[in-house]
């Protein structure tokens, strides 16, 4: 590893001042994360902790007269990094390589929702943290399978509350293809033998079975079930319905969720979901925040607004001299009264709604071998 193959995998701001990131090359072998803290306001800011993991996601998680963030591994070891100190739990059977594993896959989010900290992955997994560490959030009631289908994925969550929650989710199609019987190897050696495509073509479907693809739904969680209540639109390009990446609950009645091929919809659980995607945008959208009174969110390796019609690019844009080469946005978030860009290449920059200013990271942070601060001129 070193600095120059190194990007942001996850960040998160407490407020204007105060912010976490985890950097890592993002490979599932390398297990070794580079964790930044930043406190503007004093002399050095800047706190630095190495992990033996990938971090997936962080969030802030206070509590009285004990600031600090936690952080979730892919592998479900979760990591809290108070002003008292550090320290690492292990979520029981879940994770994909870990020791106790259970074959539920990875963890992907982390979320605070009303006072609750909550963990969310593969499988329907969804935890929440008590006094006595991590147990199932309602595992009896969790989304099942469709038949012909192995699991439910979370995504994206958001909510108002622990009994109004709404989960991107994504269903894994069972795999059906076999191998050829003696009669469909010689059927199938006989075509070739003849250069018949379509005959080849015909026994590789039989053997295959049916192709499906990954359903993508939007549910919500009312306090006793699991309920689907959007099915995203499809697009030119694919007519399956498209994955969603973000979403942004401003109170009960206004949900936003969006996705690929430039998928916008709006409304709640209660009254359903409006597609009110642009036409013929093809940009993947994400972390839909308001700023200023305007809906803002990444798209593709830009940000944009939203005006119930059109998306428009964000102007004005970030100074070239911060965004060097091919932004790569990870995530925006608002805090105070301004701004937070998160890119996995070129760090951290901050927007009040007419000037960017970059925080710059001292490049001895992301050295492999931390070696201290250089003094302050």
């Amino acid at each position: 590893m070193d600095k120059e193959t190194l990007f942001i995998q996850a960040a998160h701001a407490r407020d204007k001042n105060t912010f976490m990131i985890a950097l890592s090359e993002g490979f599932d072998e390398d297990y070794f994360s580079i964790v930044l803290r930043y406190n503007g306001g004093i002399d050095q800011p800047w706190s630095r902790y190495e992990l033996n993991m990938n971090i997936a996601s962080l969030k802030n998680y206070d509590r009285p007269d004990d600031p600090g963030f936690v952080l979730l591994s892919e592998e479900g070891d979760v990591t809290f990094i108070r002003k008292s100190g550090k320290m690492i739990e292990t979520i029981t059977g879940a994770g994909l390589h870990n020791e106790d594993a259970t074959g539920l896959g990875y963890t992907t989010n982390i979320e605070e929702i009303d006072g609750a900290l909550l963990i969310g992955g593969m499988s329907a997994q969804l935890y929440q943290y008590t006094q006595d560490g991590w147990h199932w959030f309602n595992k009896p009631k969790r989304p099942l399978p469709s038949p012909t289908y192995s699991r439910i994925d979370f995504g994206r969550f958001a909510g108002t509350s622990l009994n109004d929650l709404y989960a991107a989710t994504s269903e894994e199609p069972i795999d059906e293809i076999r191998d050829k019987t003696p009669e469909e190897r010689e059927a199938f050696s006989q075509a070739a033998a003849k250069s018949d495509i379509e005959a080849m073509k015909r026994i590789n479907r039989k053997v295959e079975g049916e192709i499906r693809k990954r359903k993508e739904r939007l549910h919500h969680w009312n306090g006793e079930e699991w309920r689907e209540v959007a099915v995203p639109p499809p697009s030119k390009y694919d007519p399956s319905p498209a994955p969603i990446y973000g979403l942004l609950v401003e109170d009960t009645n206004k949900v936003w969720a969006v996705g690929h091929n430039g998928t916008i919809l709006f409304g709640n659980a209660r009254d359903g979901f409006a597609n009110v995607s642009p036409p013929g945008q093809s940009y993947s959208l994400k972390c839909p925040v308001l700023f200023q009174d305007q809906l803002m969110m990444i798209a593709g390796n830009m940000l944009c607004t939203f005006d119930d019609h059109q998306l428009k690019p964000l102007k004005p844009k970030i100074d070239p001299n911060i965004n060097r080469g091919v932004p790569r946005p990870l995530k925006i978030q608002v805090v105070d009264d301004v701004l937070m860009y998160f890119d996995k290449s070129h760090g951290v920059s901050t927007w009040d709604g007419e000037t960017w200013q970059q925080i710059p990271i001292p490049p001895e942070l992301l050295e492999l071998e931390f070696k201290g601060l250089k003094p302050k001129n």
